[in-house]
């Protein structure tokens, strides 16, 4: 009868472990489950933002915003005249 008793309580206690074992198992899936929504979301923020950047950066629109912000004028980087002059030296030296 003693022994009866024995695993009859060692069978509970087992069985009452495993029970919280399966309750933590849970939570952290949920757990789990919340973070891979989470990143999910993120990864699509991100790639919503990325593609506005792309947009935004484009040479067109930068043009665009320098345009309408910006009290800019167009510039030549070589005058023309100093041009010419460089490619009449460059022919005169070959």
């Amino acid at each position: 009868m003693k022994r009866v008793i024995i695993v009859l309580s060692l069978l509970s206690i087992v069985l009452t472990m495993l029970t919280l074992l399966n309750y933590e198992i849970d939570i952290l899936g949920k757990k789990i489950q919340d973070v891979k929504n989470e990143n999910s979301k993120l990864e699509h923020d991100l790639s919503f933002y990325l593609a506005e950047l792309e947009y935004k950066t484009s040479p067109k629109n930068i043009e665009k915003l320098t345009n309408k912000f910006l009290d800019t004028e167009k510039l030549d980087l070589v005058k023309l005249d100093n041009f010419l002059g460089l490619l009449e030296y460059l022919e005169l030296e070959n």
